[in-house]
Formats: structure tokens, C-alpha cells, sequence
């Protein structure tokens, strides 16, 4: 599989996976207004995204998926898994009208970047596309708190060596903050934050800000 690349300068290109017709063709014209972004293809099942992956020779990797969690068939924590595996540059914003903090949990261990709940506004959307673009997590605050309620009780475990900063950065990204805010929030550079977020990686052995989220509310690193 080869994967075309798309210039800075082009419009971003997504992909939206729901079962809902009227809900991808709404997003869609909600899309067509703004020129920075496109979607390129959309798909009422996972099944029929993945064929579209398997039989398209000359892929355009999408920078970002919009893809509902409760699907027909395969779930979209199953189609994130596959694109995480298949698809890895392609950042996943999982869709939902409830906020479940087991499958918000799930969705980001599958590798989403960001979760955003059905019926936001049209600004919160495009931002949350935009900021996905650039591998930035977003998640609406109500959100986020609800995952870090869900993993209060469970028991401490090391924090793997992590800086009293670096614990900092990771709390913050577990509250769903953009780089730029993490570092007004703390008072630092972005490139000071950027520093931070690559030793957690190190630390944490992960190599994604989900797979960090994850880890540090499942083995309440953050609290």
C-alpha cells in the first residue's frame, strides 16, 4: 500500500466512518464551507473502510478520521485499532453521544487522539479537526474529567521516574490541553513542553499521546 502525500498547503483531508448517512453528509456540508479542510471519503461501516484500504493502490492517507464509536459490525474502537496498525499517520477522533468513560478509556488504548461528542458546536469541530491535524489530544473537559474519575480508585503505581515538570505536562495532557496551553498554564516554552512530552514517551515506552494518556490513568501516575 502506498501512501500519497498531501502538501501543508493543500486542504486537510479526513475520512468520516458512521452509519449514519444523514450524519456524514451533514459533517460533510458543515466541511464544504471551509476551505482548509476536505473530506475525501466516507464510509457507513468499518468493513467498507477497510476495503477501501486494501484495494486502493495509491492511498491518500487521511491526516484525520472522524470515526463514531457504536458502529454496525465492526465497533469504531476495533476500526481504530486497525487503523493504528494499518494506517498509523492517520490521527482518530472517535465520535459518540455519550460520554462512557470505559470507552473513552478504550478508544484512547486503541490509539484515538481525541474524542468529540455529537451536536458540539460547529467551531468546536473544525478545532478539534484542526488540532487532531497536528497530533494535538482534544477532548471536551467534561470528558476528560469523567476518564480520570473513572481510574481514581484504582491502586498507585511507580511513576516511572517521571520529573515533578514532567508530572506537570502529563496532567495536562491528560486534561485534554493543546501545547500552547499546556505551556501557558505552566509557564514554559512550547519547546520546552515538546521536551517534556518526548521524555514521557521515553519513560512511559509509548510513542503516542494516547498511549501516555492511557497509561498514566491506568496506572494512576496523575491524580
Amino acid at each position: 500500500m502506498t501512501a500519497a502525500s498531501t502538501p501543508s498547503s493543500e486542504p486537510l483531508p479526513i475520512w468520516i466512518v458512521d452509519d449514519h448517512r444523514n450524519f456524514r453528509k451533514e459533517v460533510i456540508s458543515m466541511i464544504s464551507e471551509t476551505p482548509d479542510i476536505v473530506c475525501v471519503a466516507d464510509f457507513g461501516s468499518v468493513e467498507r473502510m477497510i476495503k477501501h484500504i486494501e484495494t486502493t493502490p495509491d492511498l491518500e492517507v487521511p491526516r484525520v478520521v472522524l470515526m463514531d464509536v457504536r458502529l454496525t459490525g465492526k465497533s469504531g474502537i476495533e476500526g481504530a485499532q486497525y487503523l493504528n496498525e494499518k494506517v498509523p499517520d492517520a490521527n482518530i477522533v472517535m465520535l459518540t453521544l455519550h460520554q462512557d468513560a470505559e470507552i473513552i478509556y478504550n478508544a484512547l488504548k486503541a490509539g484515538a487522539i481525541g474524542y468529540l461528542l455529537k451536536g458540539m458546536t460547529v467551531n468546536q469541530t473544525l478545532t478539534t479537526i484542526r488540532q487532531a491535524a497536528q497530533g494535538v489530544m482534544m477532548m471536551p473537559e467534561q470528558v476528560a474529567k469523567k476518564v480520570r474519575h473513572f481510574f481514581s480508585n484504582l491502586p498507585d503505581e511507580a511513576d516511572h521516574n517521571l520529573t515533578a515538570r514532567e508530572l506537570d505536562v502529563l496532567e495536562k495532557m491528560c486534561d485534554g490541553l493543546s501545547q500552547k496551553d499546556m505551556a501557558e498554564a505552566l509557564f514554559i516554552s512550547t519547546n520546552t513542553v515538546s521536551q517534556h512530552i518526548r521524555s514521557i514517551y521515553i519513560k512511559l515506552q509509548v510513542n503516542t499521546r494516547a498511549g501516555a494518556v492511557a497509561k498514566a490513568l491506568r496506572r494512576r501516575i496523575v491524580r
